[in-house]
């Protein structure tokens, strides 16, 4: 037992969700469909849910609206149709289905503290490869989709509990801290006046209130009743949610250990603002071809392109280890790289705005040699994400993905050759691994 305790706190386990372009059904499809499942999903758990009548009814009607609804789209797939459909099987399975399977865990290793090793990925709206159709204006459309549905998610949650924790501060003991978070909060009605949790919980509910137009650009769907600074995060989100479940279980024991205020910290560990971190991703073609651009208008190579393969790894860590950028306002650019450019500015603020695990990875699609992942590094050098001074903080890591048999065979060595630079092996080394 305690062998897979020590194993599960150092795993991670991500199931990654991609887009698929012979994915044709509407989401109103899928969404019928899952509603039958629903239904006999509740019978298969037996008792009280399933009442025979009112599944058949329930089963008729949803099956009457599938046979009547147009089955494929009029109109051509667009990259924010598979962005709502990956984000629907987010919310509909993931949210639940996470912290579910992490307290199961726990409970079956008594270790309470177990660290959450579910972690949830995308490539939608930031895998470019091969589509023209995505740039920096989807994938900002992405975090704000997803974004949009975990916080309705979190709202709601906060919602039940602050209809469901009803104590009495008159009745009940509570910590020091949530005594300062209660008087803290801005919600003054009579109502609540003695009941702590429930004004702790209407501070958080408006807090992420006006956290929600800030990462969605929309309103909230039940604004609060009164105003709260923003989050700044979802770690001052847990910290608060962390206040009320410490002052229960203190005051109350193990009755409110593993409740729904637990599941909610635990959705905040794996979903955070962000939903699901997305991975970007391009051909090796497209960022030498981008390289070679910056390099030419700054002056450095007329033609990278012409170099070997020791002649770039020496090109470009030179320029690693240089403060100065390529890039110019004021030049011209082709098309290509300012496009690049934008994406890789958008990544960064994705993770300004949503937290360090919005963007991990960058997926080089065709690798072939090292340099194809060190002109990543150099390309985050351009928008401010790999810094020379302090290479170990890049938010970044490129990742290789060899795709031939060649290639395949000669991964060792090209990994061996990727972490002799030391750019590189400084990012593998501050992660603890190299993807």
């Amino acid at each position: 037992m305690g062998e897979i305790r020590d194993l599960l706190s150092q795993a991670l386990i991500s199931p990654v969700l991609t887009a698929h372009p012979s994915e044709v059904r509407r989401k109103s499809v899928i969404d019928r469909i899952a509603g039958v499942s629903d239904l006999l999903d509740a019978c298969d758990k037996g008792g009280a849910a399933c009442d025979i009548e009112q599944r058949n009814a329930g089963l008729r009607r949803q099956i009457v609206i599938l046979w009547a609804t147009r089955l494929v789209r009029q109109s051509r797939l667009v990259v924010q149709d598979e962005i709502n459909t990956v984000v629907s099987f987010l919310e509909r399975v993931f949210l639940n289905v996470a912290p579910e399977r992490l307290h199961a865990w726990r409970d079956l290793l008594e270790a309470p503290d177990l660290k959450p090793f579910l972690k949830i990925g995308s490539w939608v709206g930031g895998d470019r490869d091969g589509n023209p159709n995505v740039n920096a204006d989807v994938l900002t459309a992405a975090f704000r989709t997803q974004s949009r549905a975990v916080l309705a998610h979190y709202m709601d949650q906060v919602h039940a509990l602050g209809a469901e924790l009803s104590l009495s501060g008159a009745l009940a003991r509570i910590s020091p801290e949530m005594k300062a978070l209660a008087e803290g909060s801005g919600d003054t009605s009579a109502h609540r006046a003695d009941e702590p949790y429930r004004k702790a919980l209407s501070h958080i509910y408006a807090r992420l209130s006006a956290t929600f137009p800030l990462l969605t650009r929309v309103q909230a769907p039940r604004p609060a009743r009164f105003e709260a600074p923003p989050y700044e995060g979802p770690a001052g989100f847990r910290a608060d949610l962390q206040v009320l479940h410490a002052s229960l279980t203190e005051n109350h024991g193990a009755v409110f250990a593993d409740d729904s205020l637990n599941r909610l910290i635990t959705n905040v560990d794996v979903f955070g603002f962000h939903m699901a971190t997305v991975d970007l991703r391009q051909n090796s073609d497209v960022h030498e071809r981008v390289v070679a651009d910056l390099l030419k208008v700054a002056g450095v190579c007329a033609d990278y392109l012409a170099l070997d393969e020791e002649g770039r790894l020496a090109l470009l860590a030179a320029e690693l280890k240089s403060a100065r950028p390529l890039f110019s306002p004021y030049a011209e650019y082709d098309d290509e790289t300012l496009k690049e450019r934008a994406i890789l500015a958008a990544a960064g603020e994705a993770l300004r705005l949503y937290g360090p695990n919005a963007v991990r990875t960058h997926i080089v699609s065709k690798t072939t040699s090292a340099s194809d992942m060190l002109e990543v590094y150099l390309l985050l050098k351009e928008v401010g994400l790999y810094r020379p001074e302090a290479p170990e903080e890049c938010p970044i890591q490129a990742a290789p993905l060899f795709e031939t048999i060649e290639d395949l065979r000669a991964s060792q060595p090209t990994l061996e050759r990727l972490l002799a630079e030391p750019s590189a092996r400084a990012v593998a080394r501050a992660r603890g691994v190299q993807e």
